[in-house]
Order: C-alpha cells, then structure tokens, then sequence
C-alpha cells in the first residue's frame, strides 16, 4: 500500500508458502514499477522465472496481465505495491483482498484516508479487505465498532521470504481463510 511497508515480502513469502507448503501451483506477478524481484537471480531476469518453484514474473504492466491469469496456475498472488489508480481496478477484481500497512497513531489518519478514498472512488469494498499491519504494535488503537476491515491480522517478521518459519505458517494459513 505505502512505499516500503513490505508489500514484496509478505507477497514473496505467502507464494512461498503456497508453493512449497501447501504444494500449490503458485505464480507470484509483480504488477508495480519496482522491479525488484529480477534481482533475486542477480538482476538479468526480464521475463518470468522460477525460484524454489515459484513462477516469478517481474515488472508485469496491466495490459499483460490477463495473458499471465489464462495460464495453468492454482494461485496468482499480484503484488501490487503502493494502491493507486492504476491498480484500483486489478484490486478490485482480486478473490482475496489484502491491503498491507502500518495503523501505528502517527500514521493510522493518513492509511484510513488513503483507504476510504480508494473505496469510495473504485469497486473496492473496505468490508471485505483484510489489513495485514506491519507493526511492532500489538494492537490496533481502531475500536471493533470503527474498524473498516473483514479483518485486521499481524504481519510476522519475514527476514527471508524464502525461508518462512513455522511459527509463522498460523498467519498465511489465516489469509487463506
């Protein structure tokens, strides 16, 4: 949602949990300018790849993404990075809906904002998104009556989103349900 919040790992991570867990057919789709995950094998993939069987395709643009959803995968988890009107609408067509962010005091007025702005402008129902807070805060100062969310969940530490722990598979298994 906002540069930085860790979008690309948490999306990396729960492909890799998909993938490797789960053994789902899982293509992780890069739609954002950030290009980043051709550098995962030392920056010369231009086209998709695989790394620890997942299908990766990097800096993919709207107008070819409905060729990447006619192929043969169970999963396509679209990082979308930063919510913006040109992302809106793949958003709004997703199965599940995940916005990732932070909901610390400091920040929480400009996220809900951001949100309610997308929501009244797109096809994105706030009720049905679930937040995935990036935050050493443990709880969200949002009372359960002002909460916009289906559901407000916790971001595990993710230093490698190809070496996911354990501890961490009660939090992938909760996006799925």
């Amino acid at each position: 949602m906002f540069h930085g919040a860790g979008t690309t790992s948490i999306s990396l991570a729960f492909s890799h949990f998909l993938r490797n867990k789960k053994r789902k057919k899982t293509a992780y789709v890069e739609l954002n300018s950030s290009d980043e995950i051709r550098f995962i094998k030392g920056g010369t993939q231009k086209k998709m790849f695989y790394h620890m069987g997942i299908a990766l395709f990097p800096n993919v643009t709207p107008s070819s993404l409905s060729d990447i959803l006619q192929m043969d995968f169970e999963y396509f988890i679209l990082d979308m990075g930063v919510l913006n009107t040109y992302t809106a609408e793949q958003f709004s067509h997703c199965y599940k809906q995940f916005i990732v962010g932070s909901l610390n005091s400091w920040k929480q007025q400009k996220t809900l904002e951001k949100i309610k702005h997308f929501t009244k402008n797109t096809m994105i129902h706030q009720d049905k998104v679930i937040f995935i807070r990036v935050s050493a805060e443990k709880e969200s100062n949002l009372s359960i009556f002002s909460n916009p969310f289906a559901k407000i969940v916790n971001a595990p530490y993710i230093p490698n989103p190809f070496q996911i722990s354990f501890d961490s598979f009660g939090f992938y298994e909760n996006l799925l349900r």
